[in-house]
């Protein structure tokens, strides 16, 4: 195995206070990945002691990756009670392109080039993230929050396999073909918490609701997914002295897979 492998990652930000009220903070990432790789495998066929055969494979494999991220907060502060509005909007695109060439080279008896395989992949992911959060005290011992967030996600997948043999190139159906992968999700949650001596409490209700397109171009097949979810919680804490608390919580969650792209 040969690795050559190459990577850069830039990142530039900065803070602007308007005034005590206003503040925003901007963000931006760019990365670059580079992979130059060579596999070699060698397979040697034996009638008892005698070596009749020599086979050998070598995978050149060639990746290189765009990330652009873009990510601002936004902070404002609405009145002398503490009520702040948060506004975070995050933007993201990544750009794949690899491809892999197989050669099936024969070196005993007769050298020879079997089969050479040739895999090509494009892959592009984009992202969005807008949400709001809006927290305001009551008073001492009292909060509330309301919050809501919109979530893009489109991945774009080409992928083709093609094989030359006998002089002639020829693109093998059944792993060739374009994917699209489009999800959208809506939330909202709202919470409330209260101290009242040596006892907190807090309780909460959020919500999703997820909708999933994945089409196919060459199978020309498509699926589409729509379900809401609730996600209640509870939370109490009890401080009986300096030496003993007891805290006891309850929630509903959910756990993504990750979408690598």
């Amino acid at each position: 195995k040969v690795y050559n492998q190459f990577y850069s990652a830039n990142n530039l930000g900065g803070q602007f206070n308007f005034n005590n009220n206003h503040q925003l903070d901007i963000d931006l990432t760019y990365r670059l990945a580079e992979l130059n790789n060579d596999v070699f495998i060698d397979y040697e066929d034996y009638l008892g002691e005698a070596l009749v055969s020599k086979f050998r494979r070598l995978d050149n494999q060639r990746l290189q990756t765009h990330l652009l991220r873009v990510s601002t907060n936004y902070y404002w502060k609405l009145n002398q009670q503490g009520g702040k509005l948060t506004i975070r909007l995050l933007g993201q695109r990544s750009t794949e392109d690899g491809n892999s060439t197989m050669t099936d080279e024969l070196q005993i008896r007769v050298a020879s080039i079997l089969n050479v395989d040739r895999s090509m992949n494009t892959r592009q992911n984009t992202r969005y993230n807008l949400s709001a959060d809006y927290v305001q005290p009551l008073n001492k011992h009292t909060r509330f929050e309301l919050g809501a967030q919109y979530r893009n996600t489109e991945i774009l997948n080409n992928f083709e396999v093609s094989r030359t043999a006998n002089g002639t190139t020829s693109t093998i159906p059944a792993f060739t073909d374009n994917t699209t992968y489009l999800e959208n999700i809506y939330a909202a949650y709202f919470q409330f918490t209260k101290t009242f001596n040596k006892l907190k409490y807090q309780f909460g209700l959020r919500s999703e609701t997820t909708n999933i397109l994945i089409a196919t171009e060459n199978n020309t097949r498509e699926q589409a997914i729509h379900y809401t979810n609730w996600f209640p919680s509870a939370f109490v804490h009890y401080d009986f002295n300096k030496r003993h608390k007891i805290r006891l919580s309850a929630s509903r969650r959910i756990r993504r897979p990750r979408l690598n792209a």
